[in-house]
């Protein structure tokens, strides 16, 4: 007989065995494919310091693209899963645009029913997918931006306005980082849900609260974010979150209401919530199946989320990027301040689509290049 400290040990040896050979049985996928790859960590594959909350995905991701640059594609493991790093922009190109219709899901799980506000276009997969995109790409041409610049032009009144206030109230130093942020906070806003946000005046209003409260989430929702991606059937068995409970309350409250009065008072605006009500009003007589989708209010709320998530903090990090340049390198401000003055002289003031689309050396800056 065996004591049974011996049985425990050995039983724990076994366990760690086969957890070992389970989370390195994919190991071997890149290098039967002749890819060169990055050397995986048993359990956690490439992505430890992504696993245990140390970086991003983004900042995780990043490191290995870094380690590899003189090749145009890397192998890598998202724990368990081969993934293809690619470096290459005619590579990325081929996969976007010329043989995007082989890869245009993005094997991120959600549960629709449970959180509505993830069936947005990023999550959607399939023929959902498809056909919505169909539906909604007309709703980002270029004459329809052009419809909301005067909108735009009221939200760069304002923060003028604003920062105007603050520098006859004797201060001369702004955070431009929080300063962008309450800008394209209040810009998107109106854009999205044709409502003032009033982030500029009110630093605690309920659109900037509910962005940072996405954005800055909790190590909790952090780690299931991630639960999410690798272990979906375990995000889903959990009852875990994308984002707070709060966020999906206020988002769908916002667009009910804003969808019942704009019905109830006949109201038209040039917003993105407008477009999707016009869609919505051309199929309300279809039903949910092949070659076409019923655009419910659950649905609309998910697209206007999306669209309020990738503008306001992508653009206010690039704005602030671009302001802190220019006021390192003066004589980029100064040429950037020339552009912007033969331009208005050119087309006048308030600025037209085709004069903003003129000022090409303000987008090379816009763009880093």
């Amino acid at each position: 007989m065996f004591p049974a400290a011996v049985i425990i040990v050995l039983c724990c040896i076994v366990v760690v065995l086969l957890l070992y050979s389970y989370s390195t049985s994919t190991y071997k996928y890149w290098k039967t494919k002749s890819v060169i790859f990055a050397t995986p960590v048993p359990l956690f594959g490439n992505i430890k310091d992504q696993v245990t909350l140390k970086m991003t995905q983004g900042e995780c991701l990043k490191n290995i693209y870094n380690d590899f640059p003189r090749e145009k594609y890397v192998g890598i493991y998202q724990l368990q899963t081969p993934t293809l790093l690619l470096r290459d922009p005619e590579i990325i190109r081929s996969f976007l645009v010329k043989n995007f219709t082989h890869f245009t899901d993005r094997g991120f799980s959600y549960d629709g029913h449970r959180e509505p506000l993830t069936k947005h276009l990023v999550n959607l997969e399939g023929d959902t997918w498809k056909t919505l995109r169909q539906k909604l790409s007309p709703t980002f041409s270029s004459g329809k931006i052009k419809n909301m610049l005067g909108m735009l032009q009221g939200c760069g009144v304002q923060l003028i306005e604003y920062m105007e206030a603050t520098i006859n109230s004797g201060k001369t130093e702004f955070e431009i980082r929080d300063l962008t942020a309450k800008f394209t906070t209040d810009v998107i806003g109106t854009c999205a849900f044709g409502l003032e946000c009033n982030s500029l005046k009110d630093s605690q209003s309920e659109f900037r609260r509910m962005g940072c409260a996405v954005l800055n989430s909790s190590p909790s929702l952090a780690l299931a974010k991630i639960v999410r991606v690798f272990f979906p059937k375990l995000f889903k068995a959990l009852k875990l979150r994308t984002f707070p409970a709060e966020v999906q309350q206020f988002f769908l409250g916002i667009v009910k209401q804003t969808i019942d009065f704009r019905n109830t008072n006949q109201v038209r605006r040039n917003d993105f919530i407008q477009l999707l009500l016009e869609i919505k009003d051309q199929n309300q007589h279809q039903e949910n199946a092949i070659g076409s989708i019923k655009l419910t209010e659950e649905l609309i709320a998910a697209q206007v989320f999306v669209f309020f998530l990738a503008g306001f903090e992508t653009s206010s990090t690039t704005l602030s990027f671009c302001l802190h340049e220019m006021a390192v390198n003066q004589d980029i401000q100064n040429r950037v301040y020339e552009e912007i003055n033969e331009t208005a002289e050119k087309y006048g003031l308030p600025f037209s689509y085709e004069a903003i689309a003129s000022m090409n050396y303000l987008e090379q800056c816009l763009k880093g290049k």
